[in-house]
């Protein structure tokens, strides 16, 4: 469900945010909100913050029907030049944002790190520990990286993330394949597809797995098209695709794939079944 809007406005990670997230008053919220607390890295006298871009859209779409809501408290700020530029491995900044109490919570809040390097990578990336609580993002270099790549990675640890708060969540499972097929990795994207297919057989993923077969198995592809179309007609449609925030690469690839001269008449049905229902 990735799109392309300014990010593709994706996760697709969309609507770009400069962290201006609202304050939140700190209290226990229900067992269906998940708080993040953005912590900016900035240097030991406390100016040249890390990039802070953050795509708040995608996220609460993606996990819609899990019925999560991510809850983002006030940013803070870590002074340490040398967690910032990645001089120090992420235990070594751990241990000292512990010790400077600026990590949040005990294990119920996500602590989200903007560096500008992790071990010296210096993105776009992204890194998670201790069962997603802690994140860490690098959002890249603009003149360097593809615009959307850096949204991408935001997306793909926060979905991992979702499916450590419930392992079998397909839609966040299927969002890491939408996701990866952005960032040219098919065969990532496949493992995503498929695992999401083995929890439950949805159009989407069905459909995603058929595009990323294209020019591997095409008879295999078609199969999982034809399944898709069947399920649900609507995904023969490239704007209501878009609304479920796909990205222009898996867009034009299942464009390509839906013009195969054996998908004809499939194609055909599923675009009178959406007509007979409107």
């Amino acid at each position: 469900m990735l799109n392309k809007n300014g990010f593709l406005v994706l996760l697709t990670l969309c609507c770009t945010v400069i962290l201006s997230c609202k304050k939140a008053p700190y209290k226990k919220l229900s067992s269906n909100v998940i708080i993040v607390q953005p912590i900016i890295t900035r240097s030991d006298i406390g100016d040249k913050p890390s990039k802070i871009n953050l795509s708040k859209r995608l996220v609460n779409r993606a996990y819609s029907k899990l019925d999560l809501d991510f809850h983002y408290l006030e940013p803070i700020y870590f002074n340490n030049t040398n967690a910032r530029d990645g001089k120090i491995n992420l235990d070594s900044i751990v241990s000292i944002a512990r010790e400077e109490k600026i990590l949040k919570g005990q294990g119920d809040i996500i602590n989200m790190f903007f560096v500008n390097a992790i071990d010296g990578n210096k993105g776009p990336t992204g890194r998670g520990m201790m069962n997603g609580n802690l994140v860490f993002i690098v959002l890249g270099n603009e003149s360097k990286y593809k615009g959307l790549e850096k949204k991408y990675m935001e997306a793909i640890k926060l979905f991992e993330r979702s499916v450590t708060i419930k392992p079998d969540f397909w839609p966040a499972i299927n969002n890491k394949g939408l996701a990866y097929f952005e960032k040219d990795n098919i065969n990532q994207s496949i493992k995503f597809f498929e695992k999401a297919i083995s929890i439950e057989e949805n159009a989407e993923p069905l459909l995603g797995l058929a595009s990323c077969l294209r020019t591997k198995d095409i008879q295999l592809a078609l199969e999982y098209a034809k399944k898709a179309l069947v399920i649900n007609p609507k995904y023969v449609d490239y704007l209501y695709r878009k609304e479920q925030l796909w990205g222009d690469k898996l867009q034009s690839s299942t464009e390509i794939l839906l013009q195969n001269n054996q998908l004809e008449i499939d194609v055909i049905l599923a675009k009178s079944k959406i007509n007979a229902s409107s």
